[in-house]
């Protein structure tokens, strides 16, 4: 994470260096109406400064938005989530394992099942996943624990801009293997295909959606602790009968 805000650094730092370089170049010259290959300068930079993710510089061929309103390629937004999932997982591996392996409350999941998994380790370890599956932002340091959404606006923007190009711009796309419906599977509660779906639908219907899914983990675990404790009872409650059983023909024979 320090390594991802270092480089961040740089690069803003580079940027500003090259905005007051040419800010000091335009007031140094005098003024005189573009030229078309002086206005294709200043678009291709413009494009550059919105098509490109300000952490990894590569093209946003998926972008994504937080709650907060900052924008960053999804790659970005796993890596960086998974670094700080691992750094309060990591807090859990001095502590007793009932009923888990060590490494299974240090995984990162990528799969349900994998997720589920791991929320079942909170709740041997008396943790709230709440206090776990929450994540900072690039920018602000504003916390969410909501998945990002796509940012479809700016993908709009960007892809207008790129094809008003006509082949002038030819952008760095980073290779990734991310899910297409579902890049952040397996670090939020809320799963993210459903967020994005519920972007669209409404507020309303996202809240509902939401909750349904964030509780779903949970209605599951408690129903296998139901049914482990229905077939304890049941045991129980047929020994019962039995010593019962006996207790009766001891009488009658009696």
């Amino acid at each position: 994470m320090r390594d991802i805000l270092r480089e961040h650094e740089i690069r803003r730092g580079e940027a500003e260096r090259k905005r007051k370089a040419a800010e000091l170049q335009r007031k140094a010259t005098p003024s005189r109406p573009p030229t078309d290959s002086a206005a294709l300068a200043k678009v291709l930079d413009a494009v550059e400064s919105y098509a490109n993710c300000h952490i990894c510089a590569h093209y946003l061929a998926r972008v994504y938005i937080l709650p907060c309103g900052h924008s960053a390629c999804a790659v970005c937004y796993r890596r960086a989530f998974e670094t700080q999932l691992r750094k309060k997982l990591i807090l859990l591996k001095p502590s007793v394992h009932h009923r888990h392996s060590q490494d299974e409350c240090q995984f990162i999941p990528k799969t349900d099942f994998q997720f589920t998994r791991l929320l079942e380790c909170f709740e041997l370890h008396r943790v709230d996943p709440k206090t776990i599956l929450v994540y900072e932002c690039f920018e602000c340091r504003a916390k969410t624990s909501a998945a990002p959404v796509p940012n479809y606006a700016l993908r709009r923007l960007v892809d207008g801009l790129a094809a008003a190009l006509e082949g002038r711009y030819k952008p760095a796309i980073l290779d990734y293997d991310l899910p297409e419906n579902a890049p952040f599977k397996g670090l939020f509660l809320v799963p993210d295909e459903d967020v994005a779906e519920g972007s669209s639908r409404g507020d309303a219907g996202r809240g509902a959606s939401n909750a349904s899914q964030a509780s779903s983990p949970r209605r599951a675990s408690s129903a296998r602790q139901a049914s482990r404790a229905g077939g304890s009872n049941g045991r129980q409650t047929s020994s019962s009968g039995s010593s019962g059983g006996s207790t009766s023909r001891r009488s009658t024979r009696a």
